[in-house]
């Protein structure tokens, strides 16, 4: 039973001392990320008319960016030709947050500070997020069919009478009928990027918004995300932004964790004491035999650092593989905080401490005392 409460009791201290310790600096980091002085951020397709990008590539790379890129990007908008339009341009705007499409809010802001809002509604989030087949047409607020064919809508446009008796009317785009809800003077349509067939060619370029300058860290995640899903196709722009630097506070951490360790290593020799005073006859057998202090000290302590030294490697291993990555979903900067060599230290400081507490436990405890008093006390 007592060895079993070693085991938890070393297990214990080191999970806690990597755990306070990468707390300690999530909450007391100071983040140089350097930052360039970009707002808009333009990604180039290289297309043909057989190789080209797709709404689906657009789709996975935009949805593979890391959450911390995606918050500050206000709104990706692209564009392509619709030939059953007569080569008009229809334009898709959208946001991701949380892994999700969301409407850009951005686009509709823009459109009435620029006076190109018309009249309707504007996408919603259901809309947005299943591509419903609604769009914003090219119009005026008063827009009739006949009104329309003044926009070129003359053989796409649809009037239709829903069970409700509601009439709404529709614009085909590749051959697909989309319900108008809105009338902007933007582009010649907007529609839900979710709505566009996934094997549709874009347009010549993405283009990103942020609210803020876009740092290197979001850049590399960027650059990562599209050319690994599209390849030769896309062209991000080469930008020299230099690398994103941390700062912690060692000193003060150090001092936590060696109190930490004292406080471990002091339950640690608690424990042992309790496995000595067991052993208090078989000590007076060694020291009548002859067994010099120095020599009893050397034994004990490495019969400690047997026990505790491979399970608090062990403990260590399962902090770091198992534990780090689900504390890393909550603490932004815990990760970057450990390296190898501070595994190491942290080591070397729980040895260090439970050597020394021991060393004092066990002198002033049995080794300190006459052979008279320790084999009064093992009898």
């Amino acid at each position: 039973m007592v060895f079993i409460l070693v085991i938890i009791c070393v297990f214990v201290s080191s999970i806690i001392m990597n755990f306070s310790y990468g707390l300690y600096q999530n909450y007391n980091t100071v983040k140089d990320e350097k930052e360039s002085d970009l707002y808009d951020f333009e990604i180039a397709f290289n297309q043909t008319d057989e190789k080209y990008v797709t709404q689906e590539m657009l789709k996975t790379a935009a949805l593979s960016l890391q959450p911390k890129t995606t918050e500050t990007i206000n709104v990706f908008y692209t564009e392509y030709n619709v030939i059953e339009l007569d080569g008009k341009i229809g334009r898709a705007n959208f946001t991701v947050k949380d892994g999700k499409f969301v409407p850009c809010e951005t686009l509709y802001e823009n459109l009435v500070e620029f006076l190109n809002w018309i009249s309707g509604d504007f996408f919603s989030q259901t809309q947005e997020e299943n591509g419903e087949k609604v769009c914003l047409a090219f119009g005026n607020p008063d827009t009739t069919i006949s009104n329309l064919t003044d926009f070129g809508y003359d053989k796409t446009i649809i009037s239709k009478t829903d069970e409700n008796g509601n009439e709404s009317d529709y614009l085909t785009i590749n051959n697909v009928e989309y319900k108008i809800i809105g009338y902007q003077k933007l582009r010649d349509f907007i529609i839900p990027f979710n709505s566009m067939d996934g094997d549709i060619k874009l347009g010549g370029s993405l283009i990103m918004n942020f609210d803020k300058p876009m740092t290197r860290t979001q850049y590399e995640d960027i650059k990562y995300a599209f050319e690994s899903t599209m390849g030769e196709l896309c062209s991000v722009p080469l930008l020299d932004i230099p690398e994103s630097e941390n700062y912690y506070l060692y000193n003060t951490i150090i001092i936590i964790s060696i109190l930490i360790a004292v406080l471990a290593a002091i339950n640690f020799s608690a424990l042992y004491k309790y496995v000595l005073t067991k052993r208090t006859k078989t000590l007076a057998i060694f020291r009548m035999c002859g067994l010099k202090k120095s020599r009893a000290m050397t034994m004990f302590l490495t019969e400690c650092m047997v026990i505790t030294i491979p399970i608090f490697a062990v403990s260590t291993l399962i902090y770091s593989n198992l534990l780090l990555p689900i504390f890393a979903e909550k603490f932004k900067y815990i990760s970057d905080a450990y390296s190898l060599g501070l595994y190491l230290l942290i080591f070397a400081i729980y040895v260090l401490s439970s050597l020394i507490v021991l060393f004092i436990m066990i002198h002033f405890s049995f080794l300190n005392k006459s052979l008279a008093s320790t084999e009064k006390e093992a009898n």
